[in-house]
């Protein structure tokens, strides 16, 4: 006897009852749930109504559902208040009410209402795979938990442990035996950080267990590459002396580092220095023009990387210092006096990368330079068609 008491209290933590009303107002619903009390031996669920006025007592008729759509009569009751607890097992169920007057005299029942009680289960995990999501590398947001009593409707999540951010997932699969779920997340949806997996049965009653991690595989990336871009004139006095539409002797190399990472995005900067030669011949004048063009560019970086993680595009903007040396006439009998200048320009660049197998990659793209020349009526600007290969470090 001296042990009942203490399992009564194990029996209302593990053994618990959850009553759901729904009635029908159109197309809306209102839900109750019940007030659990610890009756002796039984666990009660607590029944409320709308007060109506100049009443005496109201009669209140429950009905259990049969397996097949008849009911049988469980609990006939009158009562003065406007609840009624009951001890009910698992099943589903309705009820009416039957309204007396301040004379009691009965005036009229009420529609049918319907409810279930369901046993709540607990929910355990006993273990999860993957244990981490690398934004950086993995192309697939799902989790497999196995456990017990994994309940149809369990709300499944991911709780972060240091600022109580819950992840809710796209997709949660659970199977039929109560045994497994699989829970499906949209990557948009991901922050870094370390969690917890949760889980709630419909009976109110959870479970949090584990430790995740959302985090990405390498917190800061290097790029090195050189590669190959040929100058193609916009408009500029400087260009007027070439008359030609495309130069192709080009080089550029590029350094880039890319320290933030999110979810929407890398960010990081870049230092692009580069070279080119311009030569073109007039014969009919006697004479050619030739000239370099080298310069460095330091640009911010802004990659998104694709669901496949191994490609990318990038928008790079920024600005430089350009120079314009040796820059002469060649005539039959010699070379004019050559002529050098230093100016700051600035450019933007769209490219696409793809890293064909790590950490090596290619990439294409295009940029446009534009050099402000003071002395020039028209200064020059110039677009770069661009391809390169790489190492990410």
């Amino acid at each position: 006897m001296g042990n009942k008491p203490i399992f009564l209290a194990l029996l209302l933590l593990t053994i618990l009852i959850r009553f759901i009303a729904a009635q029908e107002k159109g197309e809306d619903k209102t839900y109750s749930y019940v007030v659990l009390e610890n009756g002796g031996a039984k666990i009660l669920q607590r029944l409320f109504w709308t007060a109506e006025p100049y009443v005496r007592q109201y009669e209140i008729i429950i009905e259990q559902k049969n397996a097949g759509e008849s009911y049988t009569e469980m609990l006939r009751e009158f009562t003065k208040e406007t609840f009624i607890d009951v001890s009910l097992g698992p099943g589903n169920y309705r009820y009416t009410l039957q309204v007396y007057d301040l004379l009691n005299r009965p005036q009229g029942t009420a529609e049918w209402e319907y409810f279930e009680i369901m046993l709540a289960l607990k929910p355990g995990i006993q273990d999860f795979s993957p244990a981490a999501f690398y934004l950086d590398e993995d192309t697939s947001w799902n989790i497999i938990i196995t456990g017990l009593n994994l309940v149809q409707g369990a709300e499944v999540l991911l709780r972060q442990t240091d600022r109580h951010k819950d992840i809710v997932p796209q997709t949660t699969v659970i199977d039929s035996a109560g045994r497994t779920v699989r829970i499906g997340f949209a990557m948009s949806s991901l922050v870094t950080g370390n969690f917890t997996l949760a889980i709630k049965n419909p009976g109110g009653l959870d479970t949090e267990a584990g430790n995740f991690r959302v985090a990405f595989r390498k917190p800061v990336d290097f790029n090195v590459s050189a590669g190959y871009g040929p100058v193609i004139p916009l408009y500029g006095n400087f260009f007027s002396f070439f008359e030609q539409d495309v130069f192709p002797l080009g080089a550029h190399t590029r350094l880039s580092l890319v320290p933030f990472k999110r979810v929407w995005g890398y960010l990081g900067v870049e230092l692009d220095p580069f070279w080119n030669y311009m030569e073109a011949k007039n014969p009919s004048e006697g004479y050619s023009v030739s000239s370099q063009v080298t310069g460095v560019d330091v640009k911010l970086l802004y990659q998104k990387w694709l669901p496949n993680r191994t490609m990318a595009f990038n928008l790079r903007l920024g600005t430089g210092v350009t120079s314009i040396s040796d820059f002469h006439f060649s005539y039959s009998g010699g070379n004019s006096q050559s002529f050098t200048g230093i100016y700051f320009s600035a450019g933007a660049e769209a490219s696409f990368q793809w890293l064909i197998r790590k950490p090596f990659f290619v990439e294409a793209g295009l940029g446009f330079n534009h050099i402000f020349a003071i002395n020039d009526q028209i200064q020059p600007g110039f677009i770069r068609p661009l391809i390169s290969a790489g190492w990410q470090f």
